[in-house]
């Protein structure tokens, strides 16, 4: 999902680029670069601060704690409890 994200928003970018490259001459292409440039250096500096003072907790596996589910074995009534989210029955 990132990737394509990017893609599309680069792709966006360069059809943004080609409809007024023939309207605005070289040098204030050039300064629009930049300003797009120095914004997105700004928005990711806060955006690092921001993760900064409020880290994400991370995500942790405890091997001893997992369970693996047999559905052959398991009543309607034990796949209710346990929460079990499944399309199909297994």
């Amino acid at each position: 999902a990132a990737f394509a994200n990017y893609r599309m928003w680069e792709s966006l970018g360069f059809v943004i680029a080609f409809a007024y490259s023939t309207y605005i001459c070289l040098s204030i292409k050039i300064y629009i670069c930049l300003s797009v440039l120095a914004l997105t250096m700004v928005t990711y500096l806060y955006v690092e601060y921001n993760e900064y003072k409020n880290p994400t907790s991370s995500v942790t596996y405890d091997m001893e704690k997992s369970e693996k589910a047999d559905f052959k074995e398991m009543n309607e009534k034990e796949l209710n409890e346990k929460n079990v989210v499944a399309q199909t029955r297994l």
